[in-house]
């Protein structure tokens, strides 16, 4: 009969290699192009422009949402393939769920900002916000993402 102390250190190795796989997808990723928050930014300003349209004309402004969704549309499925195997939000690993909270507390308040901007100010003055809110929350998301990676995966190794 192999000794329990055999048999857990074996178990205990084994657990470690189920965790690391289930982190793979979290922590083993391309770098970021440096040109993706500047990109989201533009973007998300444009996003901003073509609901004034819309707003205004119909039709130029349908057109112009339309044509920014299948832009972002190519774009997901070109990031998919750079990126490989895209992590889940639905059960992410404990050290990343602190960040897509904050992920999403900030995208909220990037709205209702935007949203107060158009209202207080112009639409023209959101979109500009956007976009600069857009790029300076993601370039600030992808450094604490990389941040949040390199420890799960120190703690890991």
């Amino acid at each position: 009969m192999v000794s329990s102390m055999e048999s857990n250190s074996e178990v205990r190795k084994e657990l470690l290699e189920i965790e690391r796989a289930e982190v793979s997808p979290y922590v083993d990723y391309p770098t970021t192009p440096v040109w993706f928050p500047v990109s989201i930014g533009i973007f998300a300003g444009a996003l901003v422009c073509a609901i004034a349209v819309l707003m205004e004309s119909t039709w130029i402004g349908a057109l112009a949402v339309a044509g920014l969704l299948a832009l972002e549309t190519g774009f997901l499925n070109w990031y998919a393939r750079f990126h490989g195997a895209l992590p889940s939000l639905r059960h992410p690993p404990a050290e990343f769920r602190p960040l897509f909270w904050k992920f999403a507390v900030g995208y909220v308040a990037i709205l209702l900002i935007t949203v107060a901007l158009w209202f207080l100010a112009a639409w023209w003055v959101a979109a500009i916000g956007m976009g600069l809110m857009a790029t300076a929350g993601d370039t600030v998301y992808e450094k604490a993402y990389a941040e949040t990676a390199a420890r799960t995966k120190a703690r890991l190794a």
